[in-house]
């Protein structure tokens, strides 16, 4: 499947992406069309909103058709989020007074001191703290870092050859965490695809 989105240059060049049976951007313009989402993000949502996908103006913000629209939302929530880590990082730092040069034409002064207040509630400390150490538990983390799955199930099929459009989770999961040598350092990484083999 392929639909088109409109990049963000003086030319307003069109640019097609295509779409797995997952509803997954793939192809050449996969990355450019995840980077867009992103960049529509930051410019539209506030970094206030809680659920911004309920509020009155979420369809004004993404005009998207119904087959691609659960995962443009589920990517521009985890945009907003990531985001409002790298804003919330700088809080931390000392640098609370005003928004981010880089980003002044994006946050006024108002929604930035709201942002502030709700950062550094003793509440948001809690959450985040446990978010952090939840973080450091995972113990098979994949490698294929901002690629994603999708990516990396079409590198699978090009590579092989195959006639297949979509791979088995379990095939994924074991190539997402090896090295390019095809091994793996990481000894609960190890013993998770050993198990997995031994069921196949």
């Amino acid at each position: 499947m392929k639909t088109v989105i409109q990049e963000r240059s003086k030319r307003k060049k069109l640019l097609e992406v295509e779409w797995n049976i997952k509803g997954q951007p793939i192809g050449s313009n996969a990355s450019r069309f995840n980077s867009h989402i992103g960049v529509i993000t930051r410019h539209d949502a506030s970094i206030n909103i809680e659920d911004w996908r309920h509020e009155s103006n979420a369809q004004a913000i993404w005009n998207v058709d119904e087959t691609h629209k659960h995962y443009v939302l589920g990517k521009a929530g985890i945009a907003l989020n990531k985001f409002r880590y790298r804003l919330t990082k700088r809080v931390r730092n000392g640098c609370f007074d005003h928004p981010p040069k880089l980003y002044a034409d994006l946050i006024d002064q108002e929604e930035w001191d709201e942002f502030v207040a709700r950062v550094t509630t003793t509440l948001f400390l809690e959450i985040s703290a446990a978010n952090r150490e939840r973080a450091l538990q995972a113990d098979c983390p994949s490698r294929i870092s901002r690629k994603g799955y999708a990516k990396l199930e079409q590198e699978i099929i090009l590579e092989t050859k195959s006639e297949e459009v979509s791979l088995p989770r379990h095939t994924l999961y074991r190539k997402a965490r090896l090295d390019k040598t095809g091994n793996t350092n990481n000894e609960k990484a190890r013993e998770k695809i050993s198990q997995i083999v031994g069921l196949i």
